[in-house]
């Protein structure tokens, strides 16, 4: 019997081995906003822990991501896992019944997940940026009342030099103009101010901070630190807006025509990469260490961000910004 029992525990622990072999052989596609070369530390991180030899990262439009996920892609277009800059879409999916319930045990708030389908990575801050070299400290704006009257103030020298990035193609831009118009009216002042100001306005947030490097532009506003994080700051000053700051989640969706046996030890490395304080990359923990974000409101991940998805509500926002920042 001893000799019987021997022979079956070998071969459990050779099918188990097997099994645990096949999972490792499981492709595991992830897809995301960020370059391959933003992410290419975070996916190493991943398959350094053992987990999947055959993990893959693919840079995508947000729009392209959520076309696949809400389409039966074919094996080749396949998205196990997909992070995105904005909640909303991934809230839309989810009641739509188009994802896979993911891990939430260690998440301490429920506003950082929605049924947990939809969960944050991090959470990302919208700041205001400022060549350091063109203003005095002692006059920049502390807060958004102080900044239309900055833009008042200095319109002669910010014609031109002020910038905005295009919330009407630009879907993280367009989440937190919804959130700032909710908070506060002053949004559309600002929007105005800029308008007067002959602003730039830009297809992406990379293309702002590029703007703001090479000297374009003097002044940026909204834009996530995430973004900021990946550029050399110096001659730079990132203001944290006193009144209140805007943080929108990162987040996560497994699609639920996946199955990926990887799916949630995967999923458990990349939250691992925050907490390292790796993910999206050190210097945006290093930000975070060395400023004052007690004002920071963070956006609750939930159905009532569809409002801001609903075509005329949308149409209008847009409409009211267009005609407020092209008013000079």
């Amino acid at each position: 019997m001893t000799f019987c029992f021997i022979l079956a525990l070998a071969a459990s622990l050779v099918m188990n081995q097997s099994v645990f072999a096949a999972d490792l052989a499981v492709e595991t596609r992830i897809a995301g906003t960020l370059s391959v070369e933003r992410m290419a530390p975070v996916i190493e991180a991943v398959i350094a822990h053992g987990l999947s030899n055959t993990t893959s990262y693919r840079q995508m439009r947000e729009g392209e991501i959520i076309s696949n996920l809400a389409s039966a892609s074919d094996e080749s277009n396949r998205i196990d896992l997909a992070i995105l800059p904005t909640p909303d879409s991934g809230v839309r999916l989810a009641n739509e019944g188009l994802l896979s319930e993911l891990p939430i045990d260690n998440i301490a708030k429920e506003s950082s997940h929605w049924r947990g389908e939809v969960v944050a990575l991090f959470f990302d801050p919208s700041v205001i940026l400022v060549r350091s070299d063109r203003f005095n400290n002692s006059d920049l704006p502390k807060d958004r009342t102080e900044l239309v009257r900055f833009l008042e103030d200095h319109a002669s020298e910010l014609q031109s030099r002020v910038g905005l990035v295009n919330i009407g193609v630009d879907s993280q831009s367009y989440a937190y103009a919804a959130q700032d118009q909710l908070r506060s009216p002053l949004f559309w002042r600002i929007a105005q101010a800029f308008g007067q100001l002959n602003t730039r306005i830009y297809n992406s947030n990379a293309e702002i901070v590029e703007a703001i490097q090479k000297q374009e532009i003097d002044l940026a506003y909204n834009v996530p630190l995430s973004e900021i994080s990946f550029m050399d700051q110096q001659g730079m000053t990132i203001i944290m807006p006193e009144d209140y700051i805007v943080s929108q989640p990162w987040i996560v969706v497994s699609p639920s025509t996946s199955g990926n046996p990887l799916l949630i030890e995967i999923l458990h490395h990349l939250r691992n990469q925050v907490v390292l304080k790796q993910f999206p990359n050190k210097a945006f923990w290093d930000i975070f260490e060395n400023n004052n974000f007690t004002h920071t409101q963070y956006v609750k991940i939930g159905p009532e961000l569809l409002v801001f998805l609903d075509p005329i509500k949308k149409t209008n926002i847009l409409e009211t910004w267009f005609q407020m920042v092209t008013s000079q």
